[in-house]
């Protein structure tokens, strides 16, 4: 027997809990010692970045690192996207 989801009524197991605002959620959980982490992208698209200072960002109450693309030379390696041709494709 097949079971169909398209145009079926399925009854949402969450939303009760959602909506008396019962629902867990992975920024609602704080650890001990558990740190965040903030990215910062340029707001122009194919700039060219000629340096950044993290001086200011470093001496910043309560900030533990400040890393950029130069700290993980040695450790990132680059990945791209791969176009597979499907079992469709001509």
């Amino acid at each position: 027997m097949t079971i169909r989801y398209t145009g079926a009524r399925i009854k949402r197991v969450e939303d009760p809990r959602l909506l008396r605002g019962q629902g867990r959620y992975v920024g609602d959980i704080g650890l001990s010692r558990m740190l965040h982490v903030a990215f910062l992208r340029s707001p122009h698209a194919h700039a060219v970045i000629r340096g950044i200072d993290t001086v200011a960002a470093s001496r910043a109450p309560g900030v533990v690192a400040v890393i950029t693309a130069d700290d993980l030379r040695d450790v990132r390696h680059p990945s791209r996207a791969v176009l597979r041709s499907g079992p469709h494709d001509v």
